[in-house]
């Protein structure tokens, strides 16, 4: 929907250099730890994959306040939570997170145990086990 709309401003912004189009991938887990921070400024949400993938990863995260996003993300621990639809919100935190690398370590660190102390597959079928015997 925003394709070409972005393409033409990589273009006006002269990032070509700064910017990659990877198109569809099936190897995320493989890239990911290429990334320097993970944005996902959705405008409706439930609980995204892609950012509990992310988190594992041991990326610094930034997303919206919106659905089940603030269950991954803890604002100034792990990531940041901007506003829905905030873009001046969403480039302060991308900047603050680009500019200062001890930041997204710190981040990086806490969004790893985060995700596996949440969200580690064996904890989540202890969890669904314990639920069912004790119902």
């Amino acid at each position: 929907m925003y394709e070409q709309s972005l393409y033409q401003l990589v273009g006006q912004l002269h990032r070509e250099q700064q910017v990659c189009w990877l198109g569809k991938r099936s190897d995320i887990r493989d890239i990911l730890p290429a990334f320097d921070i993970y944005v996902h400024p959705s405008d409706s949400e439930g609980l995204p994959v892609s950012l509990m993938e992310a988190a594992a990863a041991g990326l610094p995260l930034i997303g919206t306040r919106v659905g089940g996003i603030p269950e991954l993300i803890e604002d100034g621990v792990n990531g940041i939570l901007i506003e829905q639809g905030n873009g001046t919100q969403l480039a302060a935190a991308i900047e603050l997170l680009a500019t200062n690398p001890a930041l997204r370590a710190q981040y990086a660190i806490a969004a790893r145990e985060t995700a596996y102390a949440r969200f580690d597959m064996n904890r989540q079928t202890d969890k669904l086990v314990d639920t069912y015997l004790c119902a």
